[in-house]
């Protein structure tokens, strides 16, 4: 089926030609759905734009991105992870462009050195709300706090191959979510394994969060097993690769087992 037999219109020469569109979204939507069209730019229908996702326009569902790099870098010889260089960027911008290019949703980097080479980046830092270097739960809680949307998503700094449609997927879960099975928390999968660092989290559990941290515990999937949660399985196994010592830096480097 032609581009033009999905839209009802033929090409034309001046906008008078065309018939005004009520709506849309849909519209761009539904042509999106069937034939895949992400990114095309439908320049010949004066009408229309170019197509992006929901979650580049107007949403129901607002998200928070969370970039959690407030880490030791124990395993990265306490060198600070974000700011390692990788492709001549740092990892945690490397991050940050694939996010960008997938939402205009507000972005925090969670960070608690080299503050201002993460403030030079061009997004607000959030330092942990309590020192020494708690792990990733108390990164995420730090902008838990300072989030004004219902629903947050982090991602670690140092997974540079994160899927293309990551916030559309997300977002997409949040839609179809069932009135009567509700979830609080929507954890990225592979066929391989879970990854509870990229997780969907609701916004309002920061209180029972800080509460779990004050008890001592750190461990993700401890916490996230107090909720309601369920996985979002992902195709693409090496998207979720992330680089957490020197050796994988330098395997991907040189590009070994990366997900490009």
């Amino acid at each position: 089926m032609s581009l033009d037999r999905i839209v009802g219109i033929k090409k034309a020469k001046s906008v008078r030609n065309i018939r005004p569109i009520a709506n849309v979204d849909v519209l761009v939507d539904a042509v999106y759905e069937r034939r895949g069209l992400s990114g095309v730019k439908l320049s010949a229908y004066p009408l229309l734009f170019e197509w992006k996702p929901r979650s580049m326009r107007e949403t129901s569902y607002p998200i928070t991105v969370a970039v959690l790099a407030g880490g030791q870098g124990s395993r990265m010889g306490g060198l600070d992870k974000g700011m390692m260089s990788f492709q001549g960027l740092p990892l945690v911008q490397q991050v940050l462009e694939r996010l960008k290019a997938q939402t205009n949703a507000p972005i925090f980097i969670s960070a608690n050195r080299s503050l201002a080479q993460y403030r030079a980046l061009g997004y607000p830092v959030v330092e942990d709300i309590a020192s020494g270097f708690q792990g990733p739960l108390m990164g995420l809680l730090s902008v838990l706090r300072v989030s004004s949307t219902p629903w947050t998503l982090c991602v670690p700094c140092d997974t540079p191959f994160l899927p293309a449609d990551l916030l559309v997927r997300f977002e997409q879960a949040l839609v179809e979510q069932h009135p009567e099975n509700p979830w609080d928390i929507l954890i990225a999968a592979d066929p391989r394994q879970t990854h509870p660092v990229i997780a969907l989290i609701r916004t309002a559990l920061a209180d029972d969060l800080a509460a779990f941290l004050a008890s001592g515990e750190r461990r993700m999937m401890a916490w996230y097993r107090r909720h309601s949660w369920q996985i979002l399985e992902f195709a693409q196994t090496q998207a979720f690769q992330n680089l957490n010592t020197l050796e994988d830096l330098a395997a991907a480097i040189e590009g070994k087992n990366n997900g490009l």
